[in-house]
């Protein structure tokens, strides 16, 4: 199965590094499996070591020993040349107070490659030690593309450019396996059942698994956290993919200021994040409202209890939360686009006489902010669009939707003021080119 990130990984290695790279994401992304694969094209001795595995030994790392440390590792400077050896440090987040002795300890060796790996609780440590970080998430669209072997429907994405055509049956082809991602979600275990066999029963069990051990081994990360309430705050978030919500709504038997709390958790550990206005995108100040984005949109249905139906109906089948899952889709494929930085998202609210506009993404791009609507039915209604172009007086917006792209000029009125923008308008499947697309 290949993953885009381990050609970022493979260039990291082969240039001299002074500084550990942090890898980041939730479990069950593929972070070991990656550095394992990026390894293989290194003609370097590897050693790798699992905190989770090897608990007990952490303590290594405050000895100050660092012979003492080395010869523990398997690491003997007699024999092996530290300039053609890479350490990988596994589960880091199982002790992350850990991490400063164990940077102080591998930064003595700046000959050495170090890759610590763990949940995104290191990317704040990654920071706060000026260290360089790689954020993995579950596979992308254009991944998933990828494992299913469609490279010629890829090329159409990675070379499309505004003045191309995308024929109604390569349109129809791409729409088809969006909607396959959409209910089979990116985690590596879940892609690759589908990909032998395609059956969905195997695909549900596996996504069912998942979550079961999310659940299961919180507790063994986080210390004595109430995982009844985490596991309800868990299966809640879903259930609003794309709406603005209070924290009190996620579940009506947990306090506002638990689902809070474990929302923080649930960020930690990487089964979700929060989107924030981004109006309030450098306040401290806490907001009412926010929105979430789970980890996957194939086990967001997981934990909502969805029962995976045959697939020959997959192309097909719409849901209650159809919109949401497509904002989820979007989110998703927007976190990937750069993984050298931090996921972070933003949503965009305006109001005005007690209307509310509510965008779904804004995105920044050569220091201008574009705002995104996602439309998952025939409807074409851009009201709230108009509403939030009128308020924020910005040129240029972006439609996400099942049609075909096209950028044209938008020439309306909102309370008799007249307001006029750029509007591009992309399908689903182009996401991951969004970037591209904005520049021309």
């Amino acid at each position: 199965m290949q993953r885009l990130a381990t050609d970022f990984l493979e260039d990291w290695l082969t240039k001299k590094q002074a500084k550990p790279l942090v890898i980041y994401g939730a479990p069950q992304v593929g972070k070991t499996w990656i550095v394992r694969e990026a390894v293989q094209q290194q003609n370097k001795h590897f050693i790798e070591f699992s905190v989770l595995e090897k608990y007990g030994m952490t303590s290594w790392f405050s000895s100050g020993d660092s012979e003492k440390i080395l010869s523990k590792l398997g690491i003997d400077l007699t024999v092996h040349d530290l300039s053609h050896t890479i350490l990988f440090i596994d589960d880091l987040e199982v002790v992350p107070d850990w991490f400063s002795n164990v940077i102080d300890f591998v930064q003595q060796f700046s000959e050495l490659s170090v890759i610590i790996a763990g949940f995104p609780v290191l990317h704040t440590k990654a920071i706060e030690e000026g260290l360089d970080s790689l954020f993995i998430g579950p596979l992308s669209f254009e991944e998933f593309l990828m494992a299913m072997g469609e490279t010629e429907l890829l090329a159409i994405i990675k070379s499309y450019e505004w003045d191309s055509v995308i024929s109604q049956d390569e349109h129809a082809a791409l729409m088809k396996l969006v909607y396959e991602y959409k209910i089979i979600g990116g985690m590596p275990c879940a892609v690759m059942r589908w990909t032998i066999g395609q059956s969905l029963a195997r695909v549900s069990r596996e996504l069912t698994r998942i979550m079961r051990d999310f659940k299961r081994n919180y507790g063994a990360y986080n210390g004595n956290w109430d995982t009844s309430i985490f596991s309800r705050v868990a299966d809640g978030v879903p259930r609003y993919l794309g709406k603005r919500v209070a924290y009190k709504k996620i579940h009506p038997d947990v306090k506002a200021c638990e689902v809070k709390e474990n929302v923080a958790k649930l960020c930690r550990v990487g089964l979700c994040q929060t989107i924030r206005d981004i109006e309030h995108s450098g306040s401290d100040k806490e907001q009412p409202y926010f929105k979430a984005l789970f980890l996957d949109s194939g086990l967001s249905l997981s934990g909502l209890g969805f029962s995976h139906i045959h697939a020959g109906a997959i192309h097909t089948l719409k849901l209650a939360n159809e919109w949401g899952l497509m904002c989820q889709f979007v989110g998703q494929q927007l976190c990937a686009l750069q993984p050298d930085k931090e996921p972070q998202l933003y949503y965009g609210c305006a109001s005005e006489d007690d209307i509310i506009a509510d965008v779904d993404y804004v995105i920044r791009n050569r220091d201008t902010s574009i705002p995104i609507k996602v439309k998952s039915g025939a409807s074409r209604s851009l009201k709230a669009l108009h509403m939030f172009m009128h308020l924020k007086k910005l040129p240029l917006a972006v439609r996400i939707n099942t049609r075909l792209p096209v950028k044209f000029d938008v020439q309306t009125s909102v309370n008799g003021e007249s307001v006029s923008y750029e509007l591009r308008s992309i399908p689903f499947y182009l996401v991951s080119e969004l970037y591209r697309l904005l520049e021309f």
